[in-house]
């Protein structure tokens, strides 16, 4: 499920600027509704954290070299999934707005998005 939340949000940084093809109001809202539904996902593991326990998921990278792709949600992780994933689908759906007419908003809506899972990456 964590690596679902941090990979999604690169693939929908590649998409945006196809997306933004559909029209404005239209791309604006499946693209601010990727974000907010990670927001929603990572919500539903939040009783979990609340009891003190730290969500692990782990997948074998290249384990004959022990590299591990590792993700954990725990108090201050799922904080941030919530704060980056929330604020990237409003700001998204602002944009639209106020980037109105603009040609390259297909283009900031990836680099955007592309900056959202950057940071729930890290």
């Amino acid at each position: 499920m964590l690596a679902l939340v941090a990979l999604s949000g690169f693939l929908l940084a590649v998409l945006a600027p196809l997306v933004a093809r559909l029209g404005r109001k239209p791309a604006a809202a499946l693209l601010a509704a990727g974000p907010l539904a990670l927001a929603v996902l990572a919500a539903t593991r939040a009783p979990e954290v609340w009891r003190g326990a730290a969500v692990l998921e782990r997948y074998a990278w290249s384990p004959q070299i022990g590299l591990w792709l590792s993700f954990r949600l725990d108090g201050l992780s799922l904080l941030f999934v919530l704060l980056v994933s929330g604020l990237g689908g409003v700001i998204v759906a602002y944009a639209s707005g106020y980037l109105k007419g603009n040609p390259r908003l297909g283009e900031f809506w990836g680099l955007l998005l592309f900056f959202m899972a950057s940071m729930l990456g890290l």
